[in-house]
């Protein structure tokens, strides 16, 4: 099922929104936190992408227990490092 196809109500798409938020603040945090190193975010955008592709066939709770560790490694990394590592200086 394509993206366009979940419907802004349904849970899909709102799993999908906490997801994106979720690795959006792993990735800034990753990339500032690397001497702004656009490889060491490309590497770990890369290895997301091959984790949940060679996960997602074995079972149908993958994409939750995604979600689910993504808003937890956000949350341990504002939490631990606060906000100022996720903007400029």
């Amino acid at each position: 099922m394509l993206q366009k196809e979940w419907g802004v109500g349904t849970v899909v798409f709102w799993a999908y929104a906490v997801t994106v938020f979720s690795l959006s603040i792993v990735f800034t945090w990753v990339f500032n936190n690397t001497m702004r190193s656009i490889l060491a975010a490309i590497l770990l955008h890369f290895m997301y992408n091959s984790t949940l592709n060679v996960l997602s066939p074995l079972s149908k709770r993958v994409s939750l227990m995604t979600t689910v560790f993504l808003i937890l490694v956000a949350v341990i990394v504002v939490t631990l490092w606060g906000s100022k590592t996720l903007t400029r200086t």
